[in-house]
């Protein structure tokens, strides 16, 4: 199997988990804020939901090489994270992460990957649980550290310092209706992961980014992008999430890809 297909479809996976955010439908005066209207606009910001769908095209590019695909996403609130990747209107990879295991299915070479969840999540460091992985992709903020955080206010800007996960990390706001605009993460390594959001659309009472850029830079792999637009976002549209592994594919052993 292509390593670098391989480590495609994990990075689809992230670029997901860096997903998508509510903002209020009214627009604020611009002003200074505090730091406690700042924490609660993005608790606020979160998205109340059971089923959660989406389509799209990504397109990840290295240095060296770029590949794209169609994505289709469905999550169920507290039983499953379902994905389908193809290309040219084949199926090459199906995805399915449930709160005991996750599976991976790659179409072409016949072969699949399983393992519990609780090591995918100890190969990345990560302590999330199934509900907050769920609500990494949905676009929910996670806990941000109270006693770490400080802002930065200018008339066309709001940057926040703050901790998430014990990580560094930045956070830009809109200074109007306080919309997460974009944001950057720093592991010990000084390695980053970076993000953009633009041409929000209205989806139900949310206003969703159907346009999100992602950059990371990695020690071992260099720099990569993946940039992410969404045809399709629905909340609460219940679908179908079919997924089985032919018996005559064969399993390979896991090893984290990046």
């Amino acid at each position: 199997m292509s390593v670098y297909f391989r480590n495609f479809i994990y990075l689809s996976i992230c670029t997901l988990l860096l997903g998508a955010c509510k903002t209020s439908k009214k627009a604020m005066v611009s002003n200074l804020r505090s730091d406690t209207e700042i924490k609660k606009a993005l608790i606020e910001q979160n998205i109340d939901y059971e089923w959660f769908t989406a389509v799209g095209k990504i397109r990840l590019s290295t240095p060296d090489e770029s590949i794209g695909a169609k994505v289709y996403l469905r999550i169920q609130r507290d039983s499953a994270i379902w994905m389908v990747v193809k290309k040219i209107g084949i199926e090459v990879a199906r995805v399915l992460i449930t709160p005991e295991e996750f599976t991976i299915i790659y179409r072409w070479e016949k072969v699949y990957e399983q393992e519990s969840l609780k090591t995918l999540m100890e190969s990345y460091n990560a302590s999330l649980s199934f509900t907050e992985l769920q609500d990494y992709i949905i676009g929910n903020i996670p806990a941000i550290d109270p006693t770490n955080f400080a802002t930065r206010q200018t008339e066309s800007e709001i940057i926040c310092q703050t901790s998430i996960m014990g990580l560094k990390s930045f956070l830009k706001l809109d200074v109007d209706n306080l919309q997460l605009q974009s944001f950057e993460i720093f592991n010990t390594k000084n390695e980053s992961a970076k993000g953009n959001f633009a041409n929000f659309i209205q989806t139900g009472e949310y206003m969703l980014p159907h346009k999100r850029s992602f950059y990371i830079s990695s020690i071992e792999h260099g720099d990569l992008k993946a940039v992410l637009d969404l045809s399709e976002l629905q909340i609460d549209e219940p679908k179908s999430m079919k997924f089985s592994v032919p018996p005559h594919y064969e399993k390979l052993k896991y090893y984290r890809p990046f």
